[in-house]
């Protein structure tokens, strides 16, 4: 018989670090969910490689071999382990990393006089869509002066034939049985076809007509002349009076503005609306001050042949400057009825109104001609507070109840 004898066991190759520690990770999670699973992979190649070492290190029989590890063996197992341990980590934060969130964009918050101007640049098709906005008006402050925001817009200028009928009836009812009302002084303000007058940019003008404080400032600033004493208007918180169209167009131009053209003054007192009066349609006589009651009892007045004796207005003399709140008009600039009549830039001509027709000339084109003042005064009646009221006069000639305010363009 033939004696098989078995070949003597040879040792085993040496293993690849790698084949090794894949081994040992055979069974290790590929779940990077949660960052525990960096510590949990280490931990467990940890463990794998220690009970491969003890295999290794045993001793299989007397006869067979016997595989001693280096220490440069267990040197590079550890260093593989922990690279590739780092490479494990490494990829589950990549994973993890989230989708950077863009920051929002802050809409930059815009100023409450930027935030009027951007709404007045739209134009406006009715008074109560301004007025839901700024029921008192939008205010704003230049070098102490407080003027109000007249929004974009459109209008008719002038009066209708209907409106021209209406002023001749209120003439009638102030007059006395001495005096008549002629139907030929309303002329002036007929719109003689269309009248339209379109505003593309919104512009200032002052809240209140300007006072003698206000105008005094101005001579002590040796920019205007002096005015003579009045004794209608004493008081610094009165309207300037007896000024002449000069005088006027002085103390706006030292101020950095200007006198407010016909059409300009029309549309702040009237607005797309067309009201016949700065509050409304209906005429108020505790509204605005003008020649009531009062006025008629006074000894100056009491010849007036034209007294709304049926109102009372608080006043017989020129009233403080903004005396009449609720007598706003729809922009909120006050006494633009009554007080004192105020100068517009404009040169007296028939309607329909153009800029471009040569009225808006200024004083070095024209010092001639009749200039237009609106509102009516203390001394005047009804009739004459009317916003399409247009009263002429010689620009050198500083009536008893002449005064004015000061308009602004608009700038970006």
């Amino acid at each position: 018989m033939t004696s098989c004898i078995s070949p003597p066991l040879q040792p085993p190759p040496e293993l690849p670090i790698a084949l090794i520690v894949a081994t040992l990770d055979a069974q290790a999670t590929s779940d990077q969910a949660t960052q525990a699973v960096a510590a949990t992979l280490a931990a467990r190649a940890t463990d794998y490689a220690r009970g491969t070492l003890s295999a290794v290190n045993a001793t299989q029989t007397a006869t067979l071999w016997t595989l001693t590890p280096t220490a440069n063996m267990t040197a590079s197992i550890e260093a593989y382990r922990t690279e590739q341990a780092a490479t494990a980590t490494q990829a589950w934060i990549d994973s993890w990393t989230s989708t950077p969130t863009p920051s929002p964009t802050l809409t930059p918050t815009l100023s409450p006089l930027d935030e009027a101007i951007q709404r007045a640049s739209v134009p406006m098709t009715s008074n109560a869509e301004w007025q839901s906005l700024y029921p008192n008006g939008f205010v704003q402050d230049f070098d102490g002066v407080p003027m109000v925001l007249v929004p974009a817009g459109s209008f008719q200028m002038g009066s209708t034939v209907e409106e021209m009928q209406l002023g001749f009836e209120m003439c009638q009812q102030a007059v006395n049985e001495t005096a008549e009302c002629q139907r030929y002084w309303f002329d002036a303000e007929a719109q003689n076809g269309d009248n339209t007058q379109t505003f593309v940019q919104p512009f200032w003008i002052d809240l209140t007509e300007v006072s003698r404080g206000q105008y005094w400032a101005c001579i002590e600033a040796g920019a205007c002349e002096e005015i003579p004493t009045s004794d209608y208007s004493t008081e610094p918180d009165q309207p300037i009076s007896q000024v002449t169209w000069f005088q006027a167009h002085a103390y706006c131009t030292w101020r950095g503005v200007r006198l407010p053209t016909e059409s300009e003054w029309e549309y702040a007192a009237r607005g797309p609306d067309r009201w016949l009066f700065p509050w409304g349609n209906q005429f108020n006589g505790a509204l605005a001050n003008h020649c009531d009651v009062n006025c008629g009892v006074a000894s100056w007045g009491s010849d007036f042949d034209y007294v709304s004796e049926e109102n009372n207005d608080g006043y017989a003399l020129i009233a403080p400057v903004g005396s009449y709140p609720e007598g706003a008009s729809w922009v909120g600039a006050l006494d633009m009825s009554g007080n004192v009549w105020e100068w517009t830039h404009s040169l007296y001509r028939i309607y329909p109104y153009s800029p471009d027709d040569g009225r808006e000339s200024t004083v070095e084109d024209s010092a001639d001609g009749l200039r237009v003042l609106r509102g009516g005064s203390f001394n005047g009646t009804a009739f004459g507070l009317r916003a399409t009221d247009r009263f002429v006069d010689d620009p050198d000639n500083g009536g008893t109840g002449s005064g004015f305010r000061c308009a602004r363009s608009f700038a970006p």
